[in-house]
């Protein structure tokens, strides 16, 4: 059986892994990546986005992607917008 303490490195292996967050395939500056236990959480910093967002994803530095999810959230050009997106490493079986 896969320990949780396993599973608890494989969320830190990932989050280390997170090189880049991406709206609509525009850089968006990571602020913080924070793990706890098997939950990772990747904060943006504030930012004004000219259209609405139809995707977001994470990259690691070879340009490969982590994660990326189709959105609809519309914007405006007077509103800073930041992500707050969490991740849970789960694993069936898992102690």
């Amino acid at each position: 059986m896969i320990t949780t303490g396993y599973i608890e490195q494989v969320a830190q292996r990932l989050a280390d892994d997170i090189a880049e967050f991406q709206a609509n395939g525009n850089a968006v500056e990571i602020e913080t990546i924070d793990v706890n236990n098997s939950e990772i959480t990747v904060k943006t910093t504030k930012k004004i986005f000219t259209e609405d967002i139809s995707t977001i994803s994470m990259l690691d530095a070879e340009g490969s992607v982590i994660y990326d999810k189709d959105v609809d959230l519309s914007t405006t050009s007077i509103e800073g917008i930041s992500f707050s997106i969490p991740l849970n490493v789960d694993v069936r079986g898992a102690e």
